[in-house]
């Protein structure tokens, strides 16, 4: 990657804004800049060649305590990357890769069975 390119954000698509859980109704998000961006919808050239090690691509950590999930399936209905699925009723990562760092499963999930952190 040229050093003076800039590069479409990985944490929002290039959208420049993420969803949260808005916390009046479980159902309700409201929209934010991207912590990643600043809203602006793509890297700086710094930003982005720093990122350039891991594959443009902030990655992400899930854990998911199967003894405190009940398997409501909020997890799976509300991720935008499609991250998870029900698997014998407990919410299962199957697309880790797809994870947008936004933490809408971890808001969404009452039980806190949930954690999502960024990949050292």
């Amino acid at each position: 990657m040229n050093s003076k390119e800039n590069a479409t954000c990985p944490g929002c698509s290039g959208t420049g804004q993420v969803s949260w859980f808005g916390g009046v109704s479980r159902f309700q998000f409201t929209y934010s800049d991207c912590p990643e961006c600043n809203g602006t919808g793509i890297l700086s050239a710094t930003t982005a060649k720093q990122l350039q090690s891991i594959g443009e691509k902030v990655m992400w950590q899930i854990k998911v305590d199967a003894d405190k999930c009940d398997g409501c399936g909020e997890c799976v209905e509300g991720c935008p990357g499609e991250v998870y699925e029900l698997v014998d009723k407990k919410a299962t990562v199957v697309n880790e890769d797809e994870c947008h760092g936004c933490h809408t499963c971890e808001d969404l999930c009452e039980t806190d069975a949930i954690v999502v952190e960024e990949k050292e």
